[in-house]
């Protein structure tokens, strides 16, 4: 694609721009033994307790809570029902739990967990110097810088991640499920994305993350263009979907 020719480039979040250092489980079991915890599990039965306790709370309370308990409870539950799911005693786990989540909690708003890949600041650096080549009803015109933003389906701390992972600056703006109380691959998210970006044509928008489902097709039925970015090709496609090894190999044609 020409990217002269865009309006609004949007990327996702976590698996796109940056990723753990390790996975949420193994540091449940590191910050609860530092607390007193006995958490004695193999790593996979903890993976498997945190996939499981995240995708149960997602499913009774969606968007992080946004529309009932807050983000802060909903995460306490996944953090409570890991530890208890992974073979940690109820009583135990309930004992040591308001510190051992009140540290995970302020530690996942922090730069610490988190690794930008290695092309991601080249890119943003390129893309935030990119002009248009032509004038457009919406006010943009020749020599004007396009829109960029972050759609994630994450709560409302990843503004203060992306400000701590020096990202934020090459953004026009943020805009989480938890903010806008719904969820990519919805339309909603990505019409308001729009209109952050002074109401421009849904051809004249790129989105660019590592989902199928919420980040290729779900902006791809409202006539978006968009780009599954697929860093360990560990999983098959469908012929005919736009895929990049990483943000560069997405504009290299450019």
């Amino acid at each position: 694609m020409n990217r002269h020719r865009l309006r609004l480039v949007t990327f996702d979040a976590f698996g796109t721009l940056f990723r753990m250092r390790e996975h949420p489980a193994l540091t449940y079991q590191r910050i609860a033994q530092a607390h007193g915890l006995k958490v004695v599990s193999e790593p996979d039965r903890l993976k498997a307790s945190f996939q499981d306790a995240y995708r149960k709370q997602g499913a009774s309370n969606p968007v992080f809570g946004r529309l009932s308990q807050g983000s802060r409870p909903w995460w306490k539950s996944v953090v409570r029902n890991t530890l208890i799911g992974s073979g940690c005693p109820k009583a135990d786990v309930d004992g040591a739990l308001d510190p051992v989540f009140a540290e995970l909690f302020d530690l996942y708003a922090q730069a610490a967990p988190y690794e930008v890949y290695p092309e991601v600041v080249p890119v943003l650096e390129t893309l935030r110097t990119t002009v248009c080549e032509d004038k457009v009803p919406n006010g943009m015109g020749k020599g004007t810088k396009f829109w960029m933003g972050v759609v994630s389906n994450s709560d409302d701390r990843t503004e203060a991640i992306l400000q701590s992972l020096g990202l934020a600056k090459y953004f026009d703006f943020v805009l989480t499920a938890y903010h806008f109380g719904s969820e990519k691959p919805g339309r909603g998210i990505f019409d308001e994305a729009r209109l952050l970006a002074r109401n421009c044509k849904a051809e004249e928008c790129l989105h660019l993350g590592d989902d199928l489902e919420r980040d290729y097709n779900g902006p791809k039925l409202i006539g978006w263009n968009s780009v599954l970015i697929r860093r360990n090709n560990d999983h098959p496609v469908p012929a005919g979907v736009a895929t990049a090894s990483s943000l560069k190999a997405a504009f290299a044609d450019d």
